[in-house]
């Protein structure tokens, strides 16, 4: 389950999952989505409810049904140290016992007897592996198989991710829950629907009056970038999963994403007259855009009255310009470019594929180069950093306009 891009899925320590009634809280586990089977491998206690005893200079108790071993635990308070309790080198550490049996151990520390230790240890969470893993049937509205659902920023675009139903099972390997933040919101999936067909992805912005259409998607993608969604506004998504037996719905909660940079974006177009990105260009660096011109100059008459007569024309198309270092910057903040890069951005003026400009308010503006692309060498950095010009017209409207990339494009910068 993927929480935001700055946490990977594999940092997560605790899991907690409420996944079904019957099965209580999950830890860990897979369920299959075809048959409804949950089994669960992973399992919680509290280790203010063991019981404590002094060995040696450690406190041990036993978990009942736990691995030999008990490899892989994670605790929320302590570090879990390995193979055994000869690992432990501090007090803030717990081991188990020996490799082969149930029982762990920690140090004796400040705690003066046991059941000082156990006091102190109420509310710690200790999850482990079980010996015996346990199974449990459930009803087909019960299985939530759309396990990494969820939709959050990245590199500017918003990215819509799913699992769909393919027979195969699907493993609990972070924790499902809902994270509010600008970053990543979770999509409920409280039902199942076997059989699926397609599914269609609908954007929604706060004060709009109705859905827009993103994309149809085939059942065998998993993902999808939205180009179109616009920063610093109130966004949400449907995703609209068809089957035989009916329709399954499912809505992000409401976030804000928020780019700060523009990007040019040259286009291809499918069969259905969606565009697929081919190319993306990012200018985050050193930006300037100046003012943009709506081109609309009507004629001002003289007469032989006080006031003039306006002569309107019907020319309404937008043009700018847009400049920014054409590089990135690393880990490091060092800034580089390439001369490759250069000659790619001067390749923009000759290119066949539509063309768009995506503002750092995210309007996003079918265009083509109104003039020659500069490019200017910054003589008094030491990279030699490049500057790049581009201006630009307006050449079509956008309105029901869908730009997106999918994992099977060509580009796919994830």
């Amino acid at each position: 389950m993927y929480v935001s891009p700055a946490q990977d899925p594999d940092d997560a320590t605790v899991y907690n999952v409420d996944w079904s009634t019957q099965a209580g809280t999950v830890y860990g586990g897979t369920v299959d989505v075809v048959t409804g089977v949950l089994t669960v491998d992973r399992a919680s206690v509290d280790l203010g409810t063991l019981t404590w005893t002094a060995f040696e200079t450690y406190y041990i108790a036993g978990i009942q049904g736990a691995k030999p071993g008990v490899p892989n635990a994670v605790c929320s308070a302590m570090e879990v140290v390995y193979p055994s309790r000869a690992a432990i080198t501090g007090t803030n550490q717990i081991a188990p016992a020996n490799t082969t049996g149930e029982n762990i151990c920690a140090l004796q520390g400040f705690y003066a007897t046991a059941a000082d230790f156990k006091a102190a240890m109420s509310g710690v969470q200790f999850v482990y592996e079980l010996a015996t893993p346990l199974t449990y049937q459930l009803a087909p509205m019960q299985v939530a198989a759309l396990v990494t659902n969820n939709v959050w920023t990245n590199a500017g675009d918003v990215t819509v991710s799913y699992t769909t139903d393919t027979g195969a099972q699907a493993t609990l390997t972070g924790p499902i829950v809902s994270f509010s933040n600008t970053n990543a919101q979770n999509i409920p999936t409280p039902h199942f629907i076997p059989g699926i067909t397609g599914l269609s992805i609908y954007r929604y912005l706060q004060r709009e009056l109705a859905l827009q259409h993103v994309y149809d998607l085939s059942t065998g993608a998993t993902s999808i970038l939205d180009y179109f969604a616009p920063s610093q506004t109130k966004v949400s998504y449907l995703l609209v999963a068809h089957s035989n037996v009916g329709d399954l719905f499912l809505q992000t909660n409401d976030f804000v994403p928020i780019f700060w940079f523009y990007s040019v974006l040259l286009c291809d177009t499918d069969s259905n007259g969606n565009y697929h990105v081919s190319r993306e260009y990012i200018f985050k660096y050193g930006v300037e855009t100046g003012a943009v011109s709506n081109n609309n100059d009507p004629t001002i008459q003289k007469n032989f009255t006080p006031y003039p007569n306006r002569q309107p024309i019907s020319t309404l198309y937008k043009t700018g310009k847009v400049s920014g270092y054409i590089g990135k910057t690393n880990k490091l903040n060092q800034y580089s470019d390439t001369i490759s890069l250069q000659n790619a951005i001067y390749d923009i003026s000759v290119s066949p594929l539509e063309k768009f400009l995506k503002t750092r308010k995210g309007d996003v503006i079918k265009v083509d180069t109104a003039s020659s692309i500069q490019m200017k060498t910054e003589d008094n950095t030491v990279q030699q950093a490049l500057k790049a010009t581009i201006e630009w017209a307006e050449t079509g409207s956008t309105d029901q306009t869908s730009i997106v990339s999918v994992p099977s494009d060509t580009f796919w910068p994830l």
